[in-house]
């Protein structure tokens, strides 16, 4: 039998590893989920049958001679108690016990609703095929968070290898489902109280990884469907776009602007120009995303699989032949991603789409997926990389690939910040992409996953994460690419979950209506075009949270604890905070007329009416289509923008500074050009807001400048109040008060505007 040894390493980041390292294999490896630790933490290791006692960094660990059960403790927190698994005398996972009252959230875009506590779910890559093989996954994240009261902590295997997760509602384990032997490798934090939320993302996304700040593009809405196919189709959508003045960022090219399905083609009947589509889009304030799937199509007259046999690239079986799979081009070879120089051939590729005016890469069938429409366990399949097994990089590949296509971007877009979108993943795939949620059925099923979804993709530290809106296939279960019953509710409410979502896409199956904004009625329009107006009026919000998810690790998108540590995340599961300042409550149900929400502590005004509303209390909204309850915590400051034809212009075009009087105030604001990397270099330009109000409603604001780097286009800057406010001061300079009705965002308010200068430093605000 192979001797055990039980290791012990209190790292940074209040974080306890703890390995069980079979003999002759590494343990604490150099994982590709986790950044390099430039300065490891001391390892205390013993056999596992022995006793240990071990205190370090706040970190109590207690075992008994000869037992596999243990207990943990972290400073002042509850007990958290564990057993190894042993099976036939091999390692093979761990179990924690839970109580009365925990709960687990995490795993990723994993079904099952806004609880793992009753979940299985194999943690390996695959196309689910609609979500229709049960406990699989497209993204890989095996990490979950247990909410203990106040307490959280937070379960990570820092492994590649798939793993399988399992709750009863008594424990929850993480077991190996692969055949090969390796070491047991889980790495725990802890926090809590006020800001443990926050504190706990960070430490491990200081670990697996933060991504770097989007283009601001990337956070407008995306028109795609599968597929738009032809330049003549594309030049349409765009034309209707802005005839009916609805502000959209990107359209998007599935798999039909190919030849034949060969990546890095076109379709030169149907796409006969794309550098001068591109570029008539670019024109009009749009940005290309093109499809980009890993399969390389088997034909010996085409130089890239030529080429890609002369450089060896591509994934061989154990006999050294190349593995063959069949994708949508028929058979099919793949890049073998785990080698450096492999990426490097594929980045190059790119160059036909990105010299051709594509701005952004959609990763797709990265799992990658083998076998078209096919169930398989693709861990039986005769797969070998150049490092390892399949077992061991297949929930790597989608990383490697993004991390090519990124490298691909920085070097043939070196002014633009890159953006890739993927289905697939891991732990890690923040720093390279997006990533959304898979292929999706139309459904009111589906709709609430998509809440729940996003949630957890946070939790596992992707924070630019979304569904497909107005659901992606039918939800016949023997056509789910043929998709001919339209809902215009559903598509409605969705568009109001979507487009508050951090990435906010409509797309479409191939067999199917359109699924545009126009496409359900004049009626439907309307509303779409409210909830995507509302997006850009939040941008700058969001341009802010998605610089704070980059310094910080904390996603956009969060449960209520997040922000209230002491109320439950089952009895809230049906709201979400967007960062610390906005709660909302969506309409999930089929013909739902109205909406009982639970408010949390604190003061809140209602967003459509500015009413002002006590916490701890219900309240009851009407919900006819395209309203549904949302919330602004009084004293935040929202930075806001008027509309323009895309996210940019919104950007750049004004700031409004909206403000939910309390007797203290705050908000911030970061502008830089939101397309290059100069704010690297500090051209940005950050400002706090703080404010007082006295017994008397009077308002004093104060606006810092905390960075001038980067100069707006606009001169000006619009402070929202209440409409009672009525006078605005700066020494003896008045400013003029204009009354702004809000109807094209769905608010039923009329509000005063004042017009300030930009670089005032300081105002006051009184009723009449």
């Amino acid at each position: 039998m192979q001797q055990k040894q039980l290791l012990l390493s209190a790292q940074k980041n209040s974080a306890l590893r703890l390995a069980v390292n079979i003999q002759n294999i590494p343990y604490f490896l150099s994982h590709e989920s986790l950044l390099p630790d430039s300065n490891p933490a001391p390892v205390k290791s013993t056999s596992l049958h022995k006793m240990l006692r071990y205190r370090q960094n706040g970190w109590l660990f207690g075992k008994e001679e000869n037992s596999r059960n243990f207990s943990i403790q972290h400073k002042t927190s509850s007990i958290l108690q564990g057993e190894i698994i042993l099976t036939d005398g091999a390692v093979t996972g761990i179990t924690f016990a839970l109580l009365p009252g925990d709960e687990l959230l995490g795993l990723g875009a994993t079904p099952g609703g806004a609880l793992r506590n009753q979940s299985s779910v194999n943690l390996m890559n695959l196309d689910t095929l609609f979500y229709s093989i049960p406990e699989s996954v497209y993204a890989s994240f095996p990490g979950v968070m247990l909410k203990r009261g106040k307490d959280l902590f937070y379960f990570f295997l820092p492994s590649s290898y798939p793993s399988r997760f399992e709750s009863t509602g008594s424990a929850f384990s993480f077991t190996c489902i692969t055949d090969e032997p390796v070491s047991l490798d889980l790495i725990l934090l802890q926090e809590s109280g006020e800001g443990s939320f926050g504190r706990i993302l960070a430490n491990y996304t200081a670990l697996t990884g933060r991504p770097t700040l989007p283009p601001v593009w990337s956070l407008g809405f995306h028109q795609s469907r599968y597929s738009y196919k032809s330049e003549t189709e594309v030049y349409g959508v765009a034309e209707r776009m802005r005839r009916e003045n609805i502000p959209c960022d990107s359209i998007w090219l599935d798999i039909d602007y190919m030849d034949a399905f060969k990546v890095f083609t076109w379709n030169r009947y149907n796409f006969p120009d794309p550098e001068t589509m591109n570029a008539t889009l670019k024109q009009e304030g749009f940005r290309t995303v093109a499809i980009v799937d890993p399969g390389v199509k088997v034909d010996n007259s085409w130089p890239v699989y030529q080429d890609g046999l002369e450089r060896d690239v591509f994934l061989k079986t154990s006999q050294g032949s190349i593995f063959e799979g069949k994708v949508w081009p028929g058979k099919t070879v793949f890049p073998d991603f785990s080698r450096e120089d492999v990426r490097e051939w594929w980045a190059h590729l790119h160059s036909e789409l990105l010299q051709n005016g594509v701005s952004g890469i959609w990763n797709d069938m990265n799992d990658p997926v083998l076998w078209l429409n096919k169930k398989y366990n693709p861990l039986t399949e005769n797969i070998q990389h150049e490092f390892g097994s399949h077992a061991r990089y297949r929930n790597l590949y989608a990383i490697q690939m993004a991390r090519s296509t990124v490298d691909a971007l920085k070097k043939m877009q070196p002014e633009e910040r890159p953006f890739v979108l993927t289905r697939s993943g891991s732990p890690g795939i923040q720093r390279y992409s997006f990533l959304w949620t898979g292929d999706n059925i139309t459904s009111w099923k589906h709709l609430s996953e998509n809440l729940h979804h996003v949630i957890h993709l946070g939790i596992n530290g992707a924070p630019f994460t979304g569904a497909d809106v107005g659901g992606f296939g039918s939800r016949n279960p023997f056509m789910r690419m043929v998709k001919l019953i339209r809902d215009k509710e559903l598509f409605i409410r969705w568009n109001e979950l979507g487009s508050l979502m951090p990435f906010y896409r409509i797309h479409t199956v191939k067999n199917s209506y359109s699924q545009d904004p126009w496409s359900f009625g004049e009626e439907t329009l309307r509303l779409t075009r409210m909830q995507i107006f509302r997006r850009y009026t939040l941008l700058p919000y969001y341009y802010w949270l998605a610089r704070e998810s980059t310094q910080t690790g904390i996603p956009i998108i969060r449960p209520i604890f997040s922000v209230f540590p002491e109320l439950s995340h089952s009895e809230h599961q049906d709201k979400f905070m967007i960062g610390k300042s906005i709660l909302v409550a969506p309409v999930l149900q089929k013909g739902q007329k109205e909406k009982r929400v639970r408010l949390p502590p604190g003061n809140w005004y209602s967003y459509s009416s500015l009413q002002l509303m006590a916490g701890n209390t219900e309240i009851t909204e009407t919900t006819p289509p395209g309203r549904y309850p949302m919330f602004v915590k009084s004293g935040s400051i929202l930075p806001k923008a008027i509309p323009g034809r895309n996210a940019p212009e919104t950007l750049q075009g004004s700031l409004i500074l909206e403000i939910y009087p309390d007797a203290k105030m705050y908000g911030e604001y970061y502008l830089d050009d939101a397309i290059s990397n100069s704010h690297l270099q500090l051209k940005f330009l950050l400002l706090i807001i703080e404010g007082r109000m006295d017994k008397s409603g009077k308002i004093q604001l104060n606006l810092l400048l905390k960075n001038k780097k980067f100069t707006p286009a606009f001169t000006y800057i619009t402070v929202r109040l209440p409409r009672e406010y009525t006078i605005a001061k700066s020494g003896r300079k008045d400013f003029r008060r204009e009354t702004v009705s809000l109807a094209e965002e769905g608010r039923d308010i009329i509000v005063s505007d004042f017009l300030l200068p930009v670089g005032i430093r300081s105002v006051f605000f009184a009723k009449r």
